[in-house]
């Protein structure tokens, strides 16, 4: 099957040895997208368009998560010959969708096509009408035919993909993240604006901190920076949340935590050879981050701050962590708030803030050199969990619990699972039978990671599928439980 992307508008107002440079970057963190799926396809860049040849359904879906894709149709591919040959190959295509509706038709040509877009709309539309009813302006199906390189392709579909630039050709920061919802999305805006990162998560709450932040991020590392092997540095702050506690105006713990958080991802970022620092605060949406005290915040350093977040409010904020996948995972991470003092200050002065700083005796290299680099897209589930939690075969009478989406769950799930959405399953935790064993499992292993380790607290035996979907589908093979209605494609 083919596929015919159309290119962002972010590359085709581009001079041309910009777009060609674009064009290459996209190409390649095409080719990337199909090898990380091991989908087998052909990518085939244009000036303006591109295609990818692929037996995997999978591949036209995958192609709208890079950057630099504006939209995407699966196509029909018939010979390019004379115009009557055309409408003779294209009409019985198009037929079954224009039985009894309205319709246009649209054609566009490039290259050195031997007719023009009008005579295509007039022929096949002739030839059509009797089966259906022209409607120029707002049709129930639209028939879309492009002539171009010496091919027909025939589609009546477009589905919108995430624009922007080729994730590389804007250059490499580092993003400050937490786990929360802001950081992530605010990592994602850069991502679209062809920003490659790397990631500083500086721990406060202990290896379940860790873990959640890093299935957060994971979200990011597998599903959109294709083109990039981005790497998250897990800096330990405990200790430095300690001394700012000990030595630090209180009203200005907060503020201090920041600015050395700012240090250590400059730090970092000097070995990265970054060109700024991502930070997901936005406007007053918190104490911490008024007007006044984000330009206390500023100094010191030789890096700039990038705030995509800065005009946002929290309900825009949210809405995008749902479109981009990392909703669902941030929204299990903790907020820890051992530092939130009683009455944070809320227009500090840099003078303030600067002597507070000094007070830490904070050693930015010191810290940054024990950091523990992971490449996230290699993280494996002893990476997202909790050894304890993780198993790797559905032991006989146990409850499993399928967290997926409706959609997913029909289209497969593991025999006699019951499907429950995780808010849902949370609220049920003081009714269920502290005598059954319960697996849970999603699309990763990460909602049911955290799902199994609530269970957990609340004295339930309860575990995690190890690595989600995907090698529960393995397992389910293997215990020959797999039905035949499953569809590979629809998972």
């Amino acid at each position: 099957m083919k596929f015919l992307l159309r290119l962002s508008p972010d590359l085709t107002t581009k001079a041309d040895k910009t777009r060609r440079r674009f064009l290459r970057i996209l190409s390649a963190n095409m080719r990337d997208a199909m090898a990380s799926a091991d989908i087998a396809a052909k990518v085939e860049p244009g000036w303006v368009r591109m295609m990818i040849d692929a037996d995997d359904p999978r591949a036209g879906d995958l192609a709208r998560h890079v950057f630099g894709v504006h939209s995407m149709s699966q196509v029909h591919e018939i010979p390019l010959a004379t115009l009557d040959e055309l409408v003779a190959a294209a009409a019985p295509y198009f037929l079954p969708q224009v039985m009894g509706r309205t319709f246009a038709v649209r054609a566009r040509t490039g290259g050195r096509a031997p007719f023009r877009s009008h005579d295509i709309e007039v022929a096949l539309g002739s030839a059509l009408s009797p089966h259906g009813k022209v409607q120029l302006d707002d049709p129930q199906v639209t028939c879309s035919v492009e002539v171009r390189d010496g091919h027909v392709y025939l589609f009546s579909a477009s589905t919108p993909a995430w624009r922007g630039l080729p994730l590389g050709s804007e250059g490499r920061a580092v993003a400050l993240v937490s786990g929360g919802f802001d950081s992530a999305v605010a990592a994602w805006m850069m991502l679209r604006r062809g920003v490659a990162l790397d990631y500083v998560f500086c721990r406060l709450g202990g290896p379940t901190h860790q873990i959640g932040a890093l299935r957060v991020l994971q979200v990011l590392g597998m599903q959109w920076s294709f083109g990039d092997r981005p790497r998250v540095f897990v800096v330990p702050f405990e200790d430095v949340v300690d001394t700012i506690r000990a030595r630090c105006e209180p009203s200005r713990w907060q503020l201090v935590l920041k600015r050395l958080m700012y240090r250590v991802a400059e730090t970092i970022g000097r070995e990265t050879r970054a060109q700024a620092i991502v930070t997901g605060e936005s406007l007053g949406q918190v104490s911490s981050q008024t007007l006044k005290n984000l330009r206390a915040l500023d100094g010191r350093l030789n890096l700039p701050l990038l705030r995509p977040l800065v005009g946002l409010d929290k309900e825009e904020i949210i809405a995008r962590a749902r479109e981009i996948g990392t909703h669902d995972v941030s929204a299990t991470v903790r907020e820890y708030c051992a530092i939130v003092p009683d009455r944070p200050a809320t227009a500090a002065s840099q003078l303030h803030v600067r002597g507070d700083e000094e007070l830490a005796e904070f050693d930015a290299q010191a810290v940054a050199t024990a950091s523990v680099v992971l490449d996230l897209r290699q993280l494996g589930p002893r990476d997202l969990a909790s050894p304890e939690l993780e198993l790797e075969a559905i032991p006989a009478d146990s409850v499993v619990i399928d967290l997926r989406s409706a959609g997913a769950y029909r289209a497969w799930h593991w025999p006699e699972a019951v499907h429950l959405h995780l808010d849902a399953a949370l609220r049920l935790l003081d009714q269920l039978d502290h005598g059954k064993t319960y697996v849970a499992y999603c699309e990763l292993g990460l909602k049911s990671a955290y799902l199994a380790h609530r269970m957990r607290e609340r004295g339930l035996t309860a575990y995690n599928f190890s690595g989600g979907l995907g090698p529960l589908v393995q397992h389910a093979i293997a215990r020959g439980l797999s039905p035949r209605e499953w569809v590979p494609g629809d998972l």
